[in-house]
């Protein structure tokens, strides 16, 4: 099982004052020479500073330098996740974003998977096991039949963003780890 998604995933994204190496806004998704751009960091994922960091490294070497800014104030983007991302996107507070699930399917051609679920084998001999499969089986069953309906008008209630902009959201996101998951992560 897995979180992923194969294209926008619409909750990790980079919002900044301009376009940034590699966006569809981009002339021809390419910038000319090296930018230096300082974007703030969210402490709130570690995994999307290293998807960013894989970014800027293998995609966009030869366009941009990234650097970390301490502060939001006086950077030139902002490294968003989860609501704070889903409400920028649909009520922006910055001109230009970059979905960096997009970003990695343009790059790799393949899926960015978020999370992964995974046990020990040495789980799957002892006393655990048992629970660990009611677990897992529960979890197949949710992934192939996820309650999207229920979700969207849960995010709904917390965030006050329309409809489409949820539905988009939880319809991009994808459970399976089949092979295109797999050579993606």
């Amino acid at each position: 099982l897995s979180i992923s998604a194969d294209g926008p995933v619409h909750s990790v994204l980079v919002a900044s004052r301009f376009p940034l190496p590699g966006q569809p806004c981009s002339p021809k998704g390419r910038t000319k020479g090296v930018s230096r751009v300082s974007i703030h960091r969210t402490e709130a994922s570690a995994t999307s500073v290293v998807l960013l960091d894989a970014l800027v490294h293998r995609a966009w070497s030869d366009r941009l330098v990234l650097e970390p800014a301490p502060r939001v104030e006086g950077a030139d983007g902002r490294l968003m996740i989860g609501d704070e991302a889903l409400v920028e996107k649909a009520v922006p507070t910055w001109p230009h974003h970059l979905d960096l699930g997009w970003a990695w399917r343009e790059h790799t051609g393949f899926p960015m998977v978020f999370a992964l679920f995974c046990v020990r084998r040495e789980v799957l001999s002892d006393s655990r096991r048992l629970p660990l499969a009611a677990l897992h089986a529960s979890l197949v069953a949710a992934a192939q039949a996820p309650q999207r309906a229920f979700a969207v008008v849960e995010s709904q209630r917390r965030l006050a963003l329309p409809t489409p902009v949820l539905t988009a959201y939880f319809d991009a996101l994808h459970y399976g780890l089949g092979p295109r998951e797999q050579e993606g992560a």
